[in-house]
């Protein structure tokens, strides 16, 4: 019996993709990576790719694979085979709320990387149906954690980026704040959301010839005072209180 044109088909496009894997790997490295990637990379930037079938084990691709490079975000990826494989997908991160017979109120972290504000008034609202109406003091714990806030690879000037907030075993929106700057009468003024005493920001105004755009400056060591320098033609804004 003849085989139909349909399977020579499918035996053609199957033995040409053979021949396709079969031969990326005899390539030399910088044929055997796609050029929009090195097309696409910006200007001074070094690229290194190593790629290997999930199937064979085999290199499919190889670009700089051996030169030291900073994995930058690509760590997340390690971390996250870490975490499923060591906590497992089914691991939930507690914050813990005790109440002693003095109706003081305890937070206690254990690493939760998304508390919210929102969630404080659901704690609230659950404490209220106990029938107590009254705290007499909130007190804080983050002892589960070191006092080691952040990585050693951490560049000098990521501080004011909020993937780069302080570590700590009791986070609250996520250890981040937005700062607002108003316009008023007197000048442009800073302010925190939401409001707190340990976070304090200030408004530099400077000459629109030397910055061309809003910087934002948060050393790790100052880790509660923020700096915004600010253009001087960016406050065209109207006044108001």
């Amino acid at each position: 019996m003849r085989p139909s044109a349909a399977a020579l088909l499918i035996l053609s496009l199957f033995l040409s993709s053979c021949a396709t894997l079969s031969t990326i790997g005899r390539r030399k490295p910088e044929k055997a990576i796609p050029l929009k990637v090195l097309q696409e990379a910006p200007e001074g930037a070094t690229v290194g790719v190593y790629a290997v079938s999930m199937r064979s084990g085999r290199e499919i691709a190889s670009y700089n694979a051996d030169k030291l490079l900073l994995p930058a975000s690509n760590l997340k990826l390690l971390v996250l085979y870490a975490a499923l494989d060591l906590l497992g997908p089914a691991k939930n991160f507690k914050t813990e709320f005790l109440l002693d017979d003095s109706l003081n109120l305890y937070m206690v972290g254990f690493g939760d990387p998304s508390l919210l504000a929102s969630d404080l008034y659901m704690i609230a609202e659950r404490i209220k149906a106990f029938g107590i109406n009254r705290i007499m003091d909130i007190r804080v714990s983050e002892s589960f954690y070191d006092t080691i806030r952040y990585g050693p690879g951490w560049m000098w000037d990521e501080g004011p980026h909020p993937y780069a907030a302080p570590v700590s075993a009791l986070s609250l929106n996520r250890n981040v704040v937005e700062v607002w700057v108003r316009n008023t009468e007197t000048g442009p003024v800073a302010e925190v959301v939401p409001a707190t005493d340990f976070v304090r920001a200030a408004v530099e105004v400077v000459p629109a010839e030397s910055l061309d755009k809003v910087e934002v400056e948060r050393n790790f060591d100052t880790v509660n005072h923020i700096t915004l320098r600010i253009p001087e033609d960016a406050l065209d804004f109207e006044p108001h209180v």
